[in-house]
């Protein structure tokens, strides 16, 4: 919702009216767990390593430096833990993988494929896109869209109040 301006923010499908734990972001069910779960099923898959390591890294591009520039904020939400969650992983992932020298140019490729269908079109476009309802009963509640004071935040920045979509 940070780098996304658009007039659906409040009505993602993020949740629904209840705040219990089966009740996960569709993003997070249609790309994340999926994509992760058949690499931690395939270990000897290489190539899907690769992709969870690209996200990894994207995560990391994103939630470390991307945010923090277009919100001019030292921290977000996330960045601890792609800083030491990902990162070390994907690192860890690296050294392990190359030690063995297991690694082929087709399994990077490959990584690229999966990481971009679960990222880009399962995550972004059927997530973000597809399925954000204009007129859900669901709506994100005021007081979860106030916290961490983004009209301070937009204030501090030089914004004008309307200039938050949603």
């Amino acid at each position: 919702m940070v780098l996304q301006r658009n007039n659906q923010a409040k009505r993602r499908p993020f949740r629904s009216e209840s705040a219990q734990p089966e009740q996960q972001p569709v993003h997070q069910r249609l790309g994340g767990l999926p994509s992760h779960a058949h690499a931690g099923l395939f270990p000897d898959a290489i190539w899907m390593g690769f992709g969870i390591v690209l996200f990894g890294f994207g995560q990391v591009i994103v939630h470390a430096i991307a945010f923090n520039i277009k919100l001019k904020y030292f921290y977000n939400p996330g960045m601890v833990t792609v800083l030491f969650l990902y990162l070390p992983l994907n690192v860890w992932y690296l050294v392990e993988v190359y030690s063995h020298q297991t690694v082929l140019l087709w399994n990077w490729a490959a990584g690229f494929g999966y990481f971009a269908f679960f990222s880009a079109v399962l995550i972004m476009w059927v997530g973000f896109t597809l399925l954000t309802d204009k007129n859900s009963p669901y709506p994100f509640a005021p007081e979860e869209l106030e916290r961490w004071n983004p009209r301070g935040h937009r204030a501090r920045l030089g914004l004008p109040e309307n200039s938050a979509k949603g």
